[in-house]
């Protein structure tokens, strides 16, 4: 250990005389070791790092996949039936985070994120207001009054640092004015969807929400009593779901009239379900209770950690490429080991050497990876698109943190250990005759272990290829697939109406009519039309119990998911009719 210090010195000096390979090796490790650390990162805060919720690990989703749509939700008769009867959740939350809301009475209007949550939301994931007050059990009742919590960003910009809460005027929001009660603090995310800026009380009809002719389409989080299991739980309230149901017995003589759905009604302040008359109940549900993390992540896991995989494979290429270039150093270097050996160094302390040389190189590669890790991380958070892993990508801060670091200094260690073992041992038994004579040249062995790594390095190559084209061809195909609409050429645009100035129905379709007519005229417009969804965004409405003219009555009910759409919609979209006509002005 006395001559630690004398061998690193050494061994910077033998590194540092040939600058040509030293900057070949720690170029090549930088890449390999860069691209783990980045992705390690996202890994590591995706997957490992506890939410930014108190008892995180006791927080679950719960929610109904409905198969024939594709899509979970909470219906509100469900959440209030939760809410009253779980003994094995010590508390449930409900939301909607598509409650967005039109800001007036400053220089010019704008559109901001909401959400409608119940008023034990920032309670249930342990978070209080950093100015302020939460929401009031009492807020939740309607026409409690109108109460709103902003986020940081938001307070900050619209009354600055300094202002606080007492300072505070009413916000108008959708023409109606709200008082400020609480500014949530910095760190603060909501759950998949950090772009809200706005809380404000959910308030449901309970009567409306159980007689199942309305009702409101949630989501919900719990956080599991002590003691209490995922399995207990979802046995739980799928036990207290059914009896909702059983119930629910609608009168045999309201039978819905010919001609298609009633009681249809637009999208209000939350996501609706309505059901004719008589109807018999939702379509099929499957109960998920499911951490919360789970639900966060999504599919993203598997996906991630393949790509870990991947670059792992990388980084051995890496390290049997920069192996490579140390054998070949090391035949080159053969006639100065001979002489170290003659002059009385022994095996340990060659192949010490030729390690302490393989590690500095390591964390030469490791620094520099670092700086590319920072770099790639920032390019992997922007790329990977907000909607995957259900927005676990924006909930979860990512960064370098120190866990990365940790892991890039041990992962520089050991990958100057791996690539440095084959040199040092080839090395370490010098042939004291040969290479002291003119003209010594490498020995058998030297040539075999590069033989060895070439073979190591194809391989790898071969997988990395392989996986690659499979992924090439599975892109090509998802391109080929009809979508049944045709997006080329085709620009959207979000549009929100003021409810103040646009209240009536009729006001807000002429608003629609004149718009459109005045977009088609532009040049280069061949159509335009106005619609609440796109084609595979989803949907805001379903709609129970629709019957048409002139068919038998089924045993089961219909459910049919409903879009709003005005005449041009579907020559705008690409959608072709395959029978009839598409809608007119006349309709």
């Amino acid at each position: 250990m006395n001559t630690l210090p004398s061998d690193l010195r050494q061994a910077a000096r033998s590194l540092f005389r040939r600058p040509g390979f030293l900057a070949v090796a720690v170029l090549t490790l930088a890449l390999g070791i860069g691209a783990n650390s980045a992705l390690f990162s996202v890994v590591h805060a995706v997957l490992m790092r506890p939410l930014p919720y108190q008892d995180a690990e006791r927080l679950v989703w719960i929610t109904h996949e409905v198969p024939v749509f594709g899509t979970e939700t909470v219906v509100g008769a469900d959440f209030l039936d939760w809410r009253e009867g779980s003994r094995t959740l010590s508390g449930i939350a409900g939301y909607d985070d598509s409650a967005s809301v039109t800001l007036t009475g400053r220089e010019r209007a704008e559109r901001l994120h909401g959400a409608r949550v119940s008023p034990n939301f920032l309670a249930l994931l342990g978070a209080r207001p950093a100015q302020g007050r939460d929401f009031l059990p009492e807020e939740e009742r309607l026409n409690a009054g109108n109460t709103a919590i902003l986020s940081h960003r938001l307070w900050e910009r619209l009354f600055g640092a300094r202002t606080t809460i007492d300072e505070t005027p009413l916000l108008t929001l959708d023409g109606n004015g709200f008082t400020v009660v609480g500014v949530l603090p910095p760190d603060f995310r909501f759950p998949g969807n950090p772009e809200i800026d706005v809380l404000v009380p959910l308030a449901l009809d309970s009567a409306v929400e159980r007689g199942r002719t309305r009702m409101s389409l949630l989501s919900a989080v719990g956080r599991l009593a002590p003691g209490a299991s995922l399995e207990q739980a979802r046995a739980e309230l799928d036990a207290i779901h059914r009896r909702g149901e059983e119930s629910f017995r609608p009168s045999p003589s309201s039978a819905p009239p010919p001609g298609g759905p009633s009681n249809v009604s637009p999208r209000g302040s939350t996501r609706q379900f309505s059901m004719a008359p008589g109807s018999l109940g939702l379509p099929e549900m499957i109960l998920k209770v499911v951490p919360l993390r789970e639900h966060l992540v999504g599919d993203a896991r598997p996906s991630l950690l393949m790509l870990l995989g991947a670059v792992g494979f990388v980084l051995l290429i890496a390290c049997a490429n920069v192996a490579n270039l140390l054998l070949a150093r090391a035949t080159a270097r053969q006639r100065e080991i001979a002489v170290r050996a003659a002059l009385g160094a022994g095996r340990f302390r060659i192949a010490r050497h030729l390690l302490l040389e393989s590690a500095l190189l390591g964390l030469m590669g490791g620094a520099c990876g670092l700086a590319l890790a920072a770099l790639g991380v920032r390019l992997l958070v922007t790329a990977v698109p907000a909607e995957l892993a259900g927005g676990a990508f924006r909930q979860i801060p990512i960064g370098i943190d120190g866990t990365v670091l940790l892991f890039t200094l041990g992962l520089s260690l050991a990958t100057g250990l791996l690539f440095g073992l084959a040199p040092a041992m080839a090395a370490s038994r010098p042939d004291l005759q040969a290479p002291l004579k003119q003209g010594g040249r490498a020995g058998g062995g030297s040539n075999a272990a590069r033989r060895l790594l070439v073979a190591a390095e194809v391989a790898l190559a071969a997988v990395l290829l392989i996986g690659a084209g499979l992924l090439f061809r599975s892109f090509l195909r998802v391109g080929t697939v009809d979508p049944g609409f045709r997006p080329e050429g085709v620009l959207t645009a979000a549009l929100e109406l003021d409810t103040g100035r646009y209240a009536a129905p009729a006001s807000q379709a002429g608003f629609a009519q004149t718009l459109a007519e005045r977009v088609r005229g532009l040049p280069g417009v061949e159509a335009a039309g106005f619609g609440d969804t796109v084609p595979l965004a989803g949907f805001n409405m379903l709609v129970g119990g629709p019957r048409a003219e002139g068919l038998p009555e089924q045993e089961d009910p219909l459910q049919v998911a409903m879009v709003v759409a005005t005449p041009g919609y579907f020559e705008a979209i690409g959608i072709p009719m395959r029978r009839g006509r598409a809608f007119t002005e006349e309709d």
